[in-house]
């Protein structure tokens, strides 16, 4: 082998070599497929990760936010309930005082009534002298019907007279026992001791109204405290909400941005050129699959004489003074006893007037008292009706009380609870915006790969 050989062998060996090399480094710097595609794949899950734990994250804050609700609407509840107790224990004292005044009113009726009504029991005479003198005229007027048994004008006027008559002493005995009654009921309806037991039932209830509506008051201004830290514990929770959106922002963000390198990427397996404006196109709208808003809640008389006119003028026969019957002569037969008949007819008819005139005095009497009695039973029943309702409104602003307590409980556990569940939001969400982070690089790392 000649000298001149050996150096084109030598040749020959260093090309190959450099050839070979060059090739190699070039292969260096190609990426690998299964490097992309292990990248790929590790964004992928990264992305699944960040979006099971924003996921996870958002049901956390969804129960806090819940139990923050209830306790907010149970609250609102409380406030309208006070509300209507404050309306009530208002229309409550109103009420009372009209009960007193009414009290007090029907105390002076009662005492005009019971004064007239003792005045006429010592004043009016009790008619029995009026009976006896109507029945003896009545008696003797059947006397001289059966001395003339064929005068049929007397026969007549005697039935009318034992008709009326008989009617007259029915509505006096009558109106005399419902006065008797009435007495009886004044003394026992209308006593001192009722008006007293009254008096003091409405100062006892004006009373326990002042007491109910301290403590009404004292109940409103907790539930105005424990409003503002129901707001404060939903503010706290809304900020949390609000950096969970934030998150899933962002989360939305780098899912596009690797949506479009994703996309490069299969360009790049298939050999062909990745178009941008392609890949917009075909991008699905990933904010309105991952972006999802759900925002946390947060009573003298009139004279006798003149009802007695009124009496004769209306319902008794009026006989000439001077004895001359010339107009109703015609209608009977003159045996000389007919100015006697005529002047017994007067007195019963004087005797019927009498007793309907006592009859009436009497039954206005009667019926002053039953008003003044039904007025002390009104004021009676509206006491105690007053009464049940103050102790009724009591026991709701008791139960009121209950209920506040046990809400100040809730609240106090929640706001306590508060602290721990920011650290862990805090802790969810570094360790989430560590996810977006590495998943954010790596999308960044495989755009430069398949650029080059």
């Amino acid at each position: 082998m000649t000298k001149t050989s050996i150096y084109s062998l030598i040749h020959c060996i260093l090309t190959g070599a450099v050839v070979t090399l060059s090739a190699n480094a070039v292969r260096a710097q190609v990426p690998s497929l299964g490097e992309m595609r292990e990248l790929r794949v590790s964004c992928l899950e990264s992305f699944n990760a960040a979006q099971s734990r924003l996921d996870d994250l958002r049901e956390f804050v969804s129960q806090q936010a819940n139990r923050q609700r209830g306790v907010a609407e149970r609250l609102s509840k409380l406030e309208k309930d006070a509300a209507e107790d404050k309306v009530r224990l208002v229309n409550l004292e109103q009420s009372r005082a009209d009960n007193k005044t009414r009290l007090d009113r029907t105390a002076t009726a009662v005492e005009r009534a019971t004064s007239s009504y003792r005045t006429a029991g010592k004043v009016l005479p009790n008619g029995e002298a009026w009976v006896t003198d109507g029945s003896a005229a009545l008696a003797e007027m059947r006397r001289l019907v059966m001395a003339s048994p064929d005068n049929e004008w007397r026969r007549e006027r005697t039935r009318e007279a034992e008709q009326k008559f008989g009617e007259a002493m029915g509505g006096w005995r009558a109106a005399r026992r419902e006065f008797d009654q009435a007495g009886f009921d004044l003394e026992l309806r209308t006593s001192p001791n009722s008006f007293k037991r009254l008096g003091d039932q409405n100062k006892a209830m004006a009373g326990e109204l002042t007491t109910i509506t301290s403590q009404l008051a004292i109940h409103s201004k907790t539930l105005s405290s424990h409003r503002k830290e129901s707001d404060r514990w939903a503010e706290a929770l809304q900020k949390l909400n609000t950096r969970e959106q934030g998150a899933r922002t962002r989360l939305a963000d780098n899912l596009v941005k690797f949506h479009l390198v994703d996309l490069k990427f299969a360009a790049w397996r298939l050999g062909q050129p990745a178009d941008k404006n392609d890949a917009y196109a075909a991008l699905p709208d990933l904010r309105e699959q991952l972006i999802m808003d759900r925002p946390l809640a947060g009573s003298a008389r009139e004279g006798l004489e003149p009802l007695l006119k009124k009496y004769l003028d209306n319902g008794a026969p009026r006989f000439p003074r001077d004895g001359r019957l010339s107009s109703i002569q015609p209608l009977m037969r003159n045996d000389g006893n007919e100015a006697a008949f005529l002047e017994l007819l007067a007195r019963i008819s004087l005797a019927e007037a009498r007793l309907k005139f006592l009859a009436d005095l009497w039954q206005q009497e009667t019926g002053e008292v039953r008003k003044v009695v039904q007025q002390v039973n009104d004021c009676e029943n509206e006491t105690a009706k007053i009464t049940d309702d103050v102790a009724r409104v009591a026991m709701d602003v008791e139960s009121l009380r209950r209920f506040v307590d046990g809400q100040q409980q809730s609240l106090a556990a929640g706001l306590e609870s508060l602290e721990l569940i920011e650290k862990r939001f805090a802790s969810d969400f570094d360790a989430i915006n560590r996810i977006l982070d590495d998943t954010a690089s790596r999308t960044a790392t495989l755009e430069k790969r398949l650029e080059k």
